[in-house]
Protein backbone atom coordinates (compact mmCIF):
# COMPACT_ATOMS: atom_id res chain seq x y z
CA UNK A 1 0.00 0.00 0.00
CA UNK A 2 1.40 3.48 -0.99
CA UNK A 3 0.26 6.77 0.82
CA UNK A 4 -0.13 9.51 -1.72
CA UNK A 5 1.14 12.76 0.46
CA UNK A 6 0.19 16.07 -0.80
CA UNK A 7 2.24 18.74 -0.41
CA UNK A 8 1.82 22.50 -1.34
CA UNK A 9 4.33 23.91 -4.39
CA UNK A 10 7.19 25.65 -3.49
CA UNK A 11 5.61 28.56 -4.71
CA UNK A 12 2.82 28.40 -2.73
CA UNK A 13 5.49 28.02 0.47
CA UNK A 14 7.40 31.57 -0.76
CA UNK A 15 3.92 33.05 -1.29
CA UNK A 16 3.30 32.32 2.86
CA UNK A 17 6.75 33.65 3.72
CA UNK A 18 6.24 36.48 1.86
CA UNK A 19 3.07 37.57 3.54
CA UNK A 20 4.13 36.32 6.82
CA UNK A 21 6.79 38.75 7.27
CA UNK A 22 4.15 41.76 5.81
CA UNK A 23 5.89 41.73 2.75
CA UNK A 24 4.91 42.38 -0.93
CA UNK A 25 6.23 40.23 -3.72
CA UNK A 26 8.14 43.25 -5.57
CA UNK A 27 9.93 44.17 -2.08
CA UNK A 28 11.98 40.88 -2.00
CA UNK A 29 14.93 39.35 -3.69
CA UNK A 30 17.38 36.51 -3.59
CA UNK A 31 15.14 33.84 -2.66
CA UNK A 32 16.63 30.05 -1.94
CA UNK A 33 14.16 27.61 -1.71
CA UNK A 34 14.82 23.56 -0.50
CA UNK A 35 12.57 21.19 1.18
CA UNK A 36 13.52 18.36 3.73
CA UNK A 37 11.59 16.47 6.36
CA UNK A 38 8.22 18.63 5.58
CA UNK A 39 9.12 21.26 5.50
CA UNK A 40 9.97 24.21 3.35
CA UNK A 41 12.95 26.79 4.21
CA UNK A 42 12.56 29.97 1.96
CA UNK A 43 15.37 32.88 2.83
CA UNK A 44 15.28 35.98 1.34
CA UNK A 45 15.99 39.26 1.66
CA UNK A 46 15.11 42.77 1.17
CA UNK A 47 17.21 45.92 0.99
CA UNK A 48 17.87 46.01 4.84
CA UNK A 49 16.73 42.53 6.11
CA UNK A 50 17.88 39.22 5.73
CA UNK A 51 14.80 36.26 6.28
CA UNK A 52 14.79 32.66 7.23
CA UNK A 53 11.40 31.09 7.23
CA UNK A 54 10.17 27.83 7.89
CA UNK A 55 7.00 26.39 5.83
CA UNK A 56 5.28 22.88 6.45
CA UNK A 57 4.77 21.28 3.31
CA UNK A 58 1.32 20.35 3.52
CA UNK A 59 -0.61 22.97 5.50
CA UNK A 60 1.62 25.84 4.46
CA UNK A 61 1.33 26.99 7.60
CA UNK A 62 4.51 28.99 9.05
CA UNK A 63 6.33 27.08 11.70
CA UNK A 64 9.23 28.96 12.08
CA UNK A 65 10.46 32.95 11.64
CA UNK A 66 13.19 34.76 11.58
CA UNK A 67 15.12 38.21 9.94
CA UNK A 68 18.47 40.15 10.78
CA UNK A 69 20.09 42.87 9.46
CA UNK A 70 22.30 42.74 6.91
CA UNK A 71 25.48 43.88 7.15
CA UNK A 72 26.54 47.06 5.34
CA UNK A 73 29.06 45.09 3.66
CA UNK A 74 27.39 42.64 2.30
CA UNK A 75 24.64 45.03 1.47
CA UNK A 76 27.65 46.57 -0.87
CA UNK A 77 28.20 43.70 -2.38
CA UNK A 78 24.90 42.83 -3.71
CA UNK A 79 24.23 45.89 -4.98
CA UNK A 80 27.63 45.87 -6.98
CA UNK A 81 26.43 42.44 -8.71
CA UNK A 82 29.37 40.63 -6.60
CA UNK A 83 26.39 38.28 -5.05
CA UNK A 84 23.60 35.71 -6.47
CA UNK A 85 20.64 38.46 -7.00
CA UNK A 86 17.66 36.69 -8.53
CA UNK A 87 13.99 38.01 -7.46
CA UNK A 88 11.41 36.39 -6.06
CA UNK A 89 9.34 37.24 -9.23
CA UNK A 90 11.78 35.73 -11.33
CA UNK A 91 11.91 32.50 -9.46
CA UNK A 92 8.13 32.28 -9.34
CA UNK A 93 7.62 32.83 -13.41
CA UNK A 94 10.70 29.83 -13.79
CA UNK A 95 8.76 27.44 -11.82
CA UNK A 96 5.68 27.63 -13.39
Amino acid sequence: MYIIEKRISSDTAAAAAVEYAGLRREEVCCTLISRANGLYEIAFRTDWLKYDCYVDAQSAQVLGFSFEPIPDAERAEYHTGGAFRKTYGNIIAASK
